[in-house]
């Protein structure tokens, strides 16, 4: 509806025709209104109040009030509840129009037909009244239906206020007969129903302001939903008011529910003011930029595509048809015709290294290898440019993504050359060429590496090296680069992921000195995409934590809109193309053999664990208390679960829900882990490209449900976890052919059909839309940063 109105809905209210309406408007008393239901035919009621000194002229304010369970539309009309007084008494002291529906029934929890009443209603309210604004209300059953209409319909509630109710009946167990009639099914009958009718999963869409009220001992609809949804809201920067009565059960005092109804219309009109102020203003101002004739995909809560936008001062500041936005042209403004073309918003690289790919790129240009065959043409023109004896090392290719999908045997690297030392380092180890086992020092298959355990094939020759990573890096050594080439080729990357519609990244892995590069950038005008950092460190102690945090002198949200400090990262576990990812079950036969290794493991091993859950606990309390966001590198669903269960003891101590900690990697969802990060706000960001390589991999050595929920992007969407999907960009600058490639539209379509490289679906039920796949590429990636209202 337009923001012009107002709507206020306490209940359901519908009306008839004009002449009824003009009819009726002379009676201060209320009247009890029928109509008959678009969607089913069924003949429905509502009643409504008229406000005293009433003018059919002028704009109103409707307020709709939905009754409790077991109730039914005269409850806020007639009854001396508090709850009801209050209502009764903001609608006549605001000069609002009172409807009251029945919506379906005593016992109605907003299920579709109710929905469909309730939006037919306010249309033709609109069509009677010059509403202005539309508020929803309600207690318990009521208060619940209020908040599932609002993120249902955003765009026709203008403000809402809820009293008791509950915000996720994924999760909620009482009067479950009564939400099954409403809802068409049970849970497991017609899930979706559930999930889009539980507000909780939807914050994005509460654009309107909000006000809860709730008891602590509320046993008849508990208050954790709607706390968690009030919070996660009021962290977002949204008009939210929150009032918990600890010790309060299932009712609402006069004075509180009168303040959450007041705050709600206030609230309302004092958004409508600031609208109208903004368009005068914008109707008065030329922009600086006008971008006309287009499909602009806005992503709002609507979901609206509209022909054209403006831009004053860097921001859009007007979207509408291209007529509209026309007005807005001046002597100076530029005028971009888009002539049919779609423009989507900016898209955000939530995870990627692109500082390390500018220094890579440096010491060796990366080159993608497919097959053994053309790893070894790679490494025989590598030798055929390099004196003889001089070491050569093989750009990362891990063997998983191999036609072969295996180690290259020792052979088969002598194949490749004989004259130079070879190594190629995957899966944590290095595999090496006879020269370069005789360049460190294993002249026989009986010698050992100070340091490091080799492993040896089924010959019995050293294979590969386990390990002795410095005495490798000693021999190849990283190139002296100057702070102007090394700047450059930061630049350079920037512009590359600029070209492919990338214009915010995360880097996921800076420490200090890092930071110091990026500011140089900045100051030199050089940075061209906005960049939220991570800051990587071990800590091992909360204490490590403060010393560091102090040292460094800034914390989560220190910087500005081009150059800001994120969360502190810490790596709980391994990976899985290293085989340490931690997992739920022994890693077993197959997958031990696959990466080689049966000596260096127990035949139990479920992968690495870096800390135990206290440790953990100790390092995210300190950050949570030194201001920090936290980013936990954890690839195995058994290590999500020690994550989890040290965030859990945090939460109990101090709420981290506003917080918004996050999960990198996460590549495996469990029903059990989606719903405890919804429960403490956590988000995911996870790579769709390593499900477009490493399907296959997974299906083969892991089994067919681990191939199924491999970077389970549907599970954690639609479970109600804020899941951004990214590339974890390490090196090369091909946007399609990098390790780890950052196309982000490839990104996209890879999530929405779930197809590997090889042409295979696993896990079809993982797909998403492809609106919710861009909605990963921006306002979830967006959500880690707390940008998503920006």
């Amino acid at each position: 509806m337009s923001k012009y109105l107002s709507l206020l809905v306490v209940l359901f209210a519908t009306c008839s025709a004009v002449s009824q309406f003009q009819k009726v408007a002379a009676s201060a008393e209320p009247q009890d209104v029928s109509f008959t239901a678009e969607i089913d035919g069924s003949e429905q009621r509502y009643v409504q109040l008229l406000p005293p000194s009433f003018d059919a002229e002028m704009p109103v304010d409707v307020l709709i009030a939905l009754h409790g369970h077991g109730s039914d539309r005269w409850q806020f009309i007639r009854l001396e509840r508090d709850e009801c007084r209050a209502v009764r008494d903001v609608a006549r002291e605001r000069g609002l129009l009172l409807v009251s529906p029945d919506y379906r029934a005593k016992t109605s929890w907003m299920g579709p037909k109710a929905e469909a009443d309730l939006v037919q209603i306010i249309e033709r309210l609109k069509q009677q009244f010059r509403v202005r604004h539309v508020i929803v209300s309600g207690a318990s059953m009521g208060g619940a239906s209020c908040l599932t209409f609002a993120a249902l319909h955003p765009e026709l509630v203008d403000g809402v206020a809820s009293m008791n109710g509950t915000a996720n009946h994924v999760e909620y167990e009482n009067f479950q007969d009564a939400i099954r009639q409403s809802f068409g099914g049970t849970k497991a009958e017609v899930p979706d129903e559930y999930r889009k009718r539980s507000s909780e999963l939807w914050p994005e869409r509460f654009t309107m302001p909000s006000a809860f009220a709730v008891g602590g001992q509320d046993k008849s609809v508990p208050p954790d939903s709607v706390l968690r949804l009030a919070r996660r809201l009021q962290a977002d920067g949204r008009k939210t008011l929150l009032i918990h009565r600890e010790q309060g059960g299932h009712s609402t005092n006069y004075a509180d529910a009168t303040e959450i109804v007041r705050f709600v219309v206030d609230q309302a009109r004092k958004a409508g003011a600031r609208k109208k102020a903004v368009e005068k203003t914008s109707a008065e101002v030329p922009a600086d930029l006008v971008v006309t004739g287009g499909k602009v995909v806005t992503l709002d809560a609507r979901e609206t595509v509209v022909e054209a936008f403006a831009v004053r001062g860097g921001k859009i500041v007007e979207t509408g048809s291209s007529e509209r936005i026309r007005r807005l042209v001046g002597p100076r403004t530029k005028v971009l015709e888009l002539g049919g073309r779609t423009v989507i918003p900016g898209l955000i690289e939530s995870h990627c290294h692109s500082l390390g790919v500018a220094l890579s790129e440096l010491k060796s240009p990366y080159e993608e290898m497919r097959s053994i065959p053309q790893l070894q043409a790679w490494i025989r023109k590598r030798a055929s440019e390099l004196p003889a004896g001089r070491w050569i090392e093989t750009p990362r290719t891990d063997v998983m993504r191999l036609d072969e999908m295996r180690f290259p045997t020792r052979e088969e690297m002598d194949a490749a050359s004989t004259t130079h030392p070879v190594v190629l380092t995957s899966v944590r180890k290095h595999l090496l060429n006879s020269a370069a086992w005789r360049a460190i020092g294993v002249n026989k298959d009986s010698d050992e590496v100070a340091g490091a355990k080799i492993v040896r094939d089924d010959n019995g020759r050293p294979w590969l090296l386990s390990g002795g990573s410095q005495l490798l890096r000693d021999e190849t050594p990283d190139p002296e680069v100057s702070e102007d080439e090394k700047l450059a080729a930061l630049k350079r990357v920037h512009e590359i992921y600029s070209s492919v519609g990338i214009t915010s990244i995360f880097e996921r892995a800076l420490n200090a000195d890092g930071w110091k590069t990026y500011e140089i950038l900045k100051a030199r005008g050089d940075l061209n995409v906005r960049t939220t950092a991570t800051f990587r460190q071990q800590f091992r102690t909360g204490e490590q934590v403060s010393e560091f945090s102090q040292k460094l002198g800034m914390k989560t949200g220190d910087g500005d809109d081009w150059l800001r400090v994120g969360p502190l990262k810490i790596t709980v576990d391994g990976g899985i193309h290293w085989g340490t990812a931690r997992l739920r079950e022994p890693f077993g036969p197959r997958r031990i053999d696959f990466y080689k290794i049966g000596t260096l493991v127990e035949p139990d091993y479920r992968g690495d664990l870096s800390y135990s859950v206290e440790q953990m606990r100790d390092i995210f309390d300190a950050g949570h208390r030194q201001g920090w966001q936290m980013c936990v590198h954890v690839a195995g669903d058994a290590g999500v679960d020690a994550v989890l269960d040290a965030l859990e003891a945090v939460n109990e101590t101090q709420p981290i829900t506003d917080r918004r900690f996050s999960l990198t990697h996460a590549y495996f969802p469990a029903k059990d882990s989606i719903e405890r990060c919804r429960k403490l706000g956590v988000g995911v960001d996870t790579q769709a490209f390593l499900y477009f390589r490493d399907a296959r991999f997974i299906d083969r050595i892991y089994g067919r449900s681990w191939g199924e929920r491999f970077i389970g992007l549907a599970d954690w969407y639609h479970g109600g976890v804020p899941v951004a999907i990214n590339s974890d960009h390490m090196s090369g600058l091909d946007p399609d052919h990098s390790m780890n490639s950052f196309n982000p539209f490839l990104q996209m379509s890879i999530a929405v059909t779930r197809r590997d490289t090889y042409g295979n679906v696993y896990g079809e039920r993982q797909k998403l839309t492809r609106t919710e796949a861009l909605r990963c590429m921006t306002t979830n990636a967006a959500w880690l940063s707390f940008d998503e209202s920006i």
